[in-house]
């Protein structure tokens, strides 16, 4: 029979937590390079949490119960632990954004200040419809939600501890408990608020609390767990399947965190539990190269991700960037990890305010000044907020989804009459700004009717907000009828998504006729060219910018099959409308503007300004050009008196 003590485990170096460490961050990285074979990696990031909870725990209830604690030295040890290494990567990943940055300037820029301030969680909830979403992919600083949440537990976990010291002695069961509400929490929320459930600190907690409750049992434990090695060979052999299995049999991330998440959890806690009696799990999990990965976990957590951001369309096997990542993490651990924690406080936390100065002064007066001459982008307005703008001030889904119908109507006419209102999905709303900007210049009045995933010919299930949008549509027309109606939309998705071309046609027909009853013209526009890339990627900037870095120019960009075949649907469908009313209804084909002679897609103006905010909609700069080229001319003639 073998008997170990737990607590001088405890006091010493447990290699094991850094071979699960190793584990955690390659299961991360093989996840985020794509590999069907592991699609659960994620999970890594709950075996941190698990850690975490654990050691933090650890050193501060230790401390308490030495009566040594300081709130000020640990909050310094965790910022010399902890931002080094995070300021670093940023200011370097920074620099490289000066001259590359595809995504835009202020999101960039938002981002860095919430990874440096520890609320990037917090921020990625209320600006991203979530971590699996398609665009969060190009974000640089995605991976510090985890390090943002993490952080935010260590700032109140040790006021917690202090007041459960002071309130009840029971302080194991009483985070047990507060373990037990975050995760009932969390599976609750994992169905009905997925987005909040993921990314913040309550619905979380209750994985790095499952740590806590295990440093304060091995602190109370006076004597270690007695044990036979059999025991502790299978127990172990479990744990291990437990964290393992998911991320190779999880192929959904639809219902995660929830109870899913308590597997890896319960695994790593078990491991750091029943390890340390030199079973074959402890001495594959303390072995050399899975020891030393686990070290430098941090440094490697912080930088592959970036470098899969940044080369996914540089390089054809991303994989390849892993290894100028392993090099960065390597550095980053010997040569800022390790002076940091060796260095003498005061010291060190001089050098982390002057490395917070530079990464404040390279986002400001770097990045954040397009016109700065100190460094200049490879592609000039590449990353231009402006040149991301399409109009979406101007949806009307929020105002529709609270149960109005009164739109606010724009202008600077006089009167109760309507003169213009645009309609359409979320193609529409890139020419919101130029009707708005021809009506205040015109003494005419402007509504807009235009919203994402609802355009005049789509089809509404019962009670959806298509139907809604549709309805709000309908009676603010009857109550407000206009002079014109303009109207845009992604024709290939209303088409596409008919039973058939004939449905479609007799939809579009009939809903155009019965909104446009009391007015005067209707102003049918085509579908704008939609960009084609490789394998449908809407990352446009991020695949040209990768040309020019390969090739030193730009290739000829393809518009993608279905747009046009489904606007000669719709100018069809126009052009039967013309036959019962001929004065009324007009078709104009904006497509052959951005589709020259050789058949490739004009996204940039003549200054070298982007024409697109996306694969498919224009920016704000695109439906100025195209409106004043192919609307403008119409509605002048039509409403504007001559002199």
């Amino acid at each position: 029979m073998s008997i170990y003590n737990q607590s001088k485990i405890r006091s010493d170096y447990r290699p094991e937590i850094d071979g699960l460490r190793a584990l955690a961050v390659l299961a991360v990285i093989v996840f985020h390079l794509g590999v069907d074979l592991l699609a659960g990696g994620f999970m890594g990031v709950d075996v941190f949490f698990v850690i975490s909870g654990y050691l933090i725990t650890s050193h501060i209830y230790r401390d308490m119960e030495k009566g040594i604690f300081s709130f000020r030295k640990f909050w310094l040890k965790r910022i010399c632990r902890l931002y080094p290494a995070l300021f670093v990567m940023v200011i370097i990943v920074t620099l490289v954004a000066c001259y590359t940055l595809a995504q835009p300037q202020d999101v960039f820029i938002n981002h860095a200040y919430a990874t440096i301030f520890s609320y990037e969680n917090i921020y990625l909830k209320f600006t991203q419809r979530g971590y699996w979403a398609a665009e969060s992919e190009s974000i640089y600083f995605l991976h510090a939600w985890s390090l943002s949440l993490e952080e935010q537990f260590y700032l109140i976990l040790p006021l917690s501890l202090l007041l459960l010291r002071r309130f009840t002695k029971r302080h194991g069961l009483a985070i047990g408990l507060v373990a037990i509400l975050s995760l009932a929490l969390c599976v609750w929320g994992t169905y009905s608020y997925p987005g909040a459930t993921f990314y913040l600190l309550p619905t979380r907690v209750w994985e790095l609390l499952i740590g806590s409750w295990l440093a304060i049992r091995h602190f109370k434990s006076k004597r270690g767990s007695t044990i036979t090695p059999i025991k502790s060979s299978m127990l172990l052999a479990i744990a291990l399947i437990l964290i393992v299995a998911p991320m190779f049999l999880v192929k959904s991330y639809a219902h995660f965190p929830g109870i899913l998440a308590l597997l890896p959890c319960v695994g790593t806690a078990m491991i750091i539990h029943y390890s340390g009696s030199g079973t074959i799990t402890d001495r594959f999990l303390s072995f050399g190269i899975i020891n030393y990965i686990g070290r430098i976990s941090y440094s490697l957590y912080l930088w592959h991700w970036p470098f899969i951001v940044g080369t996914r369309y540089l390089i054809d096997a991303t994989w390849l960037a892993m290894i100028p990542a392993l090099v960065m993490s390597v550095l980053s651990y010997h040569f800022v990890e390790q002076p940091f924690r060796r260095m003498p406080r005061k010291k060190s936390a001089t050098l982390i305010l002057l490395f917070l100065a530079i990464v404040v002064f390279l986002l400001v007066a770097v990045i954040a000044n397009p016109n700065q001459k100190l460094i200049r982008p490879l592609v000039p307005n590449i990353a231009a907020p402006e040149s991301f703008v399409a109009g979406r001030d101007f949806d009307i889904l929020e105002d529709v989804k609270k149960g109005q119908n009164d739109f606010p109507i724009y202008g600077t006419g006089s009167g109760s009459q309507l003169d213009i209102a645009l309609l359409g999905s979320s193609h529409g709303l890139a020419y919101t700004y130029p009707l708005l900007e021809f009506a205040n210049k015109n003494s005419l009045r402007v509504a807009f009717l235009a919203t994402q995933g609802s355009g005049v010919a789509s089809i509404p299930s019962s009670g959806s907000y298509v139907e809604m949008v549709q309805t709000a549509r309908s009676e603010f027309l009857q109550k407000n009828p206009p002079e014109i109606i303009v109207v845009a939309g992604r024709w290939e998705i209303e088409v596409g998504g008919a039973p058939s071309k004939e449905d479609f046609v007799t939809r579009f027909q009939t809903r155009l006729q019965k909104l446009s009853k009391n007015t005067s013209k209707v102003l049918i526009l085509s579908q704008v060219p939609r960009i084609m890339t490789k394998n449908e990627d809407p990352y446009y900037r991020e695949i040209l910018l990768a040309q020019i870095l390969r090739h030193g120019e730009m290739s000829p960009v393809t518009p993608a099959k279905g747009t046009k075949e489904a606007n000669a649907i719709v100018a069809a469908a126009v052009q039967e409308l013309q036959l019962v009313e001929p004065s009324k209804f007009y078709f104009v084909d904006v497509y052959d503007l951005l589709v020259g002679g050789q058949g490739s897609v004009a996204i940039l103006d003549e200054a070298g300004n982007f024409l697109y905010s996306d694969d498919d909609h224009l920016n704000r700069t695109g439906g100025q050009l195209l409106f004043d080229k192919s609307v403008k001319p119409l509605i002048k003639e039509w409403l504007v008196p001559t002199h």
